[in-house]
Parts: C-alpha cells; sequence; structure tokens
C-alpha cells in the first residue's frame, strides 16, 4: 500500500532525478544555458523534495531510500562532470547575449 506522502516523495524524488538527468546531458554538450536554466529549477524541485521528504518523518522505505541514494550519486557525478569540463581548460565564458554572471553562477553552483 502507498500512501499519500510516500508518493509525494516518489513523484519529487522522480522529477528531481529527471532534471539531473537533462543537466548531465547538458553539460556533456557544454550548454551553459541549460545548465543554467536547470540550476534554478533543480533549486525549485530540491525545495518540494525536502518537504516531501519532512512529510515521511523517520519512514522511508527500502525502494524510495536506493532512489535517493541514486539521486545523490547522479549529483555528486554531474558536480564531478562540470568541475572536470572546467578543470579541462573547457571555455566556461558565455557567448553573447549571455552576461558573465552565468558563467560565475555556474561555477559557484558546482564548487559546493
Amino acid at each position: 500500500m502507498i500512501f499519500s506522502h510516500d508518493q509525494s516523495f516518489a513523484e519529487a524524488l522522480e522529477l528531481h532525478e529527471n532534471l539531473l538527468f537533462a543537466e548531465s546531458q547538458a553539460i556533456s554538450c557544454r550548454d551553459l544555458a541549460v545548465v543554467e536554466d536547470l540550476l534554478s529549477q533543480k533549486e525549485e524541485s530540491l525545495s518540494g523534495l525536502v518537504a516531501a521528504r519532512k512529510e515521511l518523518g523517520t519512514l522511508l522505505s527500502k525502494d524510495l531510500h536506493e532512489k535517493f541514494s541514486n539521486l545523490l550519486q547522479m549529483q555528486r557525478k554531474n558536480t564531478e562532470n562540470f568541475r572536470k569540463l572546467h578543470q579541462g581548460g573547457c571555455d566556461l565564458t558565455p557567448k553573447p547575449p549571455q552576461t558573465k554572471y552565468l558563467s560565475d553562477r555556474l561555477k559557484n553552483a558546482y564548487s559546493r
């Protein structure tokens, strides 16, 4: 039996997982505009994920725990790939009409 709070958390996990997948694709393609857009969406998604997780309290099914662990692993991998991209000498300077803000925000987001 799936409880509504379990379902809310599962849906929040799935949404965040989809955003992480899209982010990994954007990083692979070096599409900084998409990474920037996804960063904002991920912030919103994470807020929903935290709220849904709070509803569960200490109860977390094995399946949801595994999905959450996989999500954390995806985030670590995206962060690592972005750092490699940055350290590999790739030009992270946005092309016009983007601003320097984009580059700085991306560097700050992935340096945490």
